[in-house]
């Protein structure tokens, strides 16, 4: 039980919830906004689709590098480092989903850059944020300690296309401008408990079990 009161581990399950709020509403849903808002063809739609998530593997490989001359070089605290890049993981894309309701078929390479950096900058929360600190906090039950979170997190999976569909029952951009707008209210609470309540050394609850 000790796990379900750690403050650090909630902070890892709700950043984690957050992320994957956004990881799966794009997933699943990046197509159909692409064709009915900014009006792709079927073949432009498929290479701009994939575009954010080249994006995303990009920022997740070069978080990692970064955070990890951060840590090396001692000059930021590794408590300060993932809540550095788990805020720029979920701020940078609330921002970035707060411009793309604003995005119509007028400009539609517009939106394809804003879901590059939306998209995209999630991946530091892989390569730097709370997926790394669950090693951290966690020691020899890290492994546990995902599961739980990812679990936790999966729920996001499962709600998020059908509140989209919802949300856009005639997929207008009006009707898109309220889907992110809600995505960047989770995107800022995910933001707000992971640096208020992380860390990043072993919590007691490792400890002791070891």
């Amino acid at each position: 039980m000790s796990i379900f009161t750690s403050k650090p581990s909630i902070a890892i399950f709700i950043a984690h919830l957050c992320h994957n709020w956004g990881n799966y509403m794009f997933l699943t849903q990046l197509p159909s906004f692409m064709k009915d808002v900014l009006r792709f063809d079927i073949k432009s739609n498929g290479l701009f689709s994939s575009i954010p998530y080249i994006s995303c593997w990009m920022c997740a490989m070069i978080s990692s590098v970064i955070s990890d001359k951060l840590i090396i070089s001692g000059t930021i605290s590794k408590s300060s480092i993932r809540k550095i890049f788990n805020g720029i993981g979920l701020i940078v894309p609330m921002i970035a989903v707060l411009l793309l309701s604003m995005v119509t078929c007028a400009n539609p390479y517009m939106g394809v850059a804003l879901l590059a950096f939306g998209v995209g900058f999630l991946g530091c929360n892989s390569g730097a944020g709370f997926q790394v600190n669950i090693n951290e906090i966690g020691g020899d039950f890290s492994g546990i300690l995902f599961g739980i979170s990812n679990t936790f997190a999966t729920i996001s999976g499962i709600v998020s296309p059908y509140i989209v569909g919802v949300l856009t029952p005639d997929s207008t951009q009006h009707e898109w401008q309220h889907v992110f707008y809600l995505t960047a209210v989770i995107y800022l609470f995910g933001a707000i408990v992971y640096i208020l309540f992380s860390k990043a050394s072993i919590e007691k609850w490792a400890k002791n079990c070891n």
